[in-house]
């Protein structure tokens, strides 16, 4: 049974003209799409694993407490009638109860992901070279890391993640085969439980997305690596044509 369903899994991972398949290669992945592929991988895994969408009370409620909500939403520009003011408080009192909705669907459809790695790593047989024996399609962790960053960021995929330079970190050179599936399941399991904890205290996935963990922000300057900034740039300057060369 299990042979079997990593066979229909894997299926989904190849491009095709006649059905759905986890599409990468693009720059936002439509909503529809992302919930037919993903609910027909959890078909494919549910009797292995059992995924609910996360609980909605505490994002919503830190969402309906925040001031942006409060006050700054509230505030009547001088410019609006009393229609298009009413128009949009009625937008804004259900805009907490919408946006949840939305964002946890996107992040259960990365849990999905993140266990369909599991499963398929843990049903995949391997070659003496590391390599998967799959006859259908190769198993490749590095594909669900990516479809599970890309439902993590509501659908922006690797083309806009080139496009703004912020691609999702990858293994070290030096590993096997089958210690980098490894890595790719670790890597997707921190990523969603820090995106998820700061979701539950009410921040939304497109402003989650943009910050950075403490390790990857850059190290403190020190007088070596000023030395060094600075005699980079006096070689370019050198190396720019005279009459291009700042004043």
């Amino acid at each position: 049974m299990s042979r079997n369903n990593l066979v229909r899994l894997l299926k989904l991972v190849k491009p095709k003209s006649d059905g759905p398949f986890m599409r990468l290669a693009d720059t936002l992945l439509e909503d529809e799409e992302a919930e037919e592929v993903t609910r027909q991988m959890y078909d494919i895994i549910r009797s292995s694993y059992t995924l609910e969408e996360p609980d909605h009370t505490s994002h919503r409620k830190a969402l309906e407490e925040s001031l942006e909500y409060r006050v700054t939403l509230r505030i009547r520009d001088p410019e609006e009638t009393d229609e298009d003011y009413l128009n949009r408080m009625d937008r804004v009192n259900t805009w907490p109860a919408r946006s949840t909705a939305t964002e946890a669907k996107w992040i259960w459809r990365a849990q999905v992901v993140i266990r369909a790695m599991k499963f398929a790593h843990e049903n995949t047989i391997w070659d003496s070279a590391g390599v998967s024996r799959e006859w259908v399609c190769r198993f490749r962790p590095k594909d669900f890391y990516e479809y599970s960053w890309i439902c993590l960021r509501e659908g922006q995929g690797v083309r806009a993640w080139n496009y703004y330079g912020q691609p999702p970190p990858l293994p070290p050179n030096e590993l096997s085969t089958q210690e980098e599936a490894e890595w790719y399941y670790k890597a997707a399991e921190r990523d969603q439980g820090r995106i998820l904890a700061l979701w539950h205290e009410g921040q939304e996935l497109q402003h989650i997305s943009d910050q950075l963990a403490l390790k990857d922000l850059p190290a403190p300057a020190t007088e070596e690596t000023m030395a060094a900034a600075e005699s980079k740039e006096i070689r370019i300057q050198n190396e720019v044509p005279e009459h291009l060369k700042s004043p």
